[in-house]
């Protein structure tokens, strides 16, 4: 009787946590996500509800679900050993580990992370490798820290880490201190603060530092952030930046991969779409399609 028990225990789990799973006539399939605040569990969860939308998607038959798994590469073992079918990585995770799993598969990269470094210093346009410069930065901008440090011979005795945005206190931001994010943009906290501080401005880096910055951290790219993305900002801004990537099973079914794809690709043509959505290309993965091996619908979907 106990032996029955265990496999109805391990069948039930099965069918929650094994990828593709069969309820009837219907098949789901899980998108895996990361950590509460994380930009991936957001896109996760609000791809699942886009695609539970009336007429969202051609084939019922196909339903998502989301799940998450704290660790990047947790999520690609998982989906590796099929116990998920599709998982948002950053771009890091994605340079570094994918090529660990050959039985995952790149759809598409996704939104932009911008690397954007606010300064209470009106003087300055670039940012420096200038030691008398406190910074203080968000944890996902470790690569600049280090070229930080590099450069400017201090280690990181004038940086200080912060763990969430600066609210529109200026006893937070700090009257002479530089902040570094990476995030998308327009991002409201740095909005409202330029709007509240006019003397305020969006840096680039100078190009010691973004040359070290791309040695250190290859999976970025320097790109255009275009004028007016912040009020005050008078011109375009060549900032570093990230996008983090779209993964599946190798054997994922080509129409759920086209079905993805279509559903994510219009969703910049809506009225409002969302922030991680609204600005999602097919033309943002030709710099990609030789770092990374993409799955065949995908391919044809992206027209390589």
């Amino acid at each position: 009787m106990k032996q029955h028990l265990l496999l109805l225990v391990l069948v039930l789990g099965c069918n929650w946590i094994c990828s593709g799973t069969v309820f009837g006539a219907e098949t789901h399939y899980v998108v895996l996500g990361g950590t509460e605040d994380s930009g991936s569990r957001e896109f996760a969860r609000e791809l699942v509800r886009l695609w539970k939308l009336p007429g969202a998607v051609k084939d019922k038959e196909f339903h998502l679900d989301w799940s998450f798994a704290v660790h990047p590469k947790s999520r690609l073992e998982q989906l590796s050993e099929q116990r998920g079918d599709l998982a948002i990585v950053d771009a890091e995770s994605a340079y570094r580990w994918l090529g660990e799993f050959p039985k995952v598969q790149v759809l598409t990269v996704l939104w932009t992370n911008w690397l954007q470094v606010i300064s209470a210093h009106p003087e300055l346009l670039e940012l420096p490798p200038d030691p008398r410069l406190t910074l203080r930065m968000h944890p996902n901008t470790f690569p600049l820290a280090v070229v930080w440090g590099a450069q400017t011979h201090s280690g990181v005795q004038s940086i200080r880490w912060e763990s969430t945005m600066p609210q529109n206190d200026e006893t937070l931001w700090g009257l002479e201190e530089t902040w570094v994010v990476l995030a998308p943009a327009p991002t409201q906290e740095i909005h409202q603060h330029l709007q509240q501080n006019p003397l305020h401005r969006l840096l680039a880096l100078n190009p010691q530092l973004r040359q070290g910055l791309l040695e250190t951290a290859p999976w970025m790219q320097m790109a255009m952030l275009p004028a007016a993305t912040y009020l005050g900002q008078a011109q375009d801004v060549v900032l570093p930046m990230q996008r983090p990537v779209l993964v599946a099973r190798h054997d994922l079914p080509e129409e759920v991969v086209s079905e993805v794809l279509s559903l994510l690709f219009r969703q910049s043509r809506n009225w409002q779409p969302h922030p991680l959505f609204r600005e999602l290309k097919k033309t943002h993965n030709l710099a990609f399609q030789h770092r990374y091996t993409f799955h065949p619908a995908a391919w044809q979907v992206l027209g390589f």
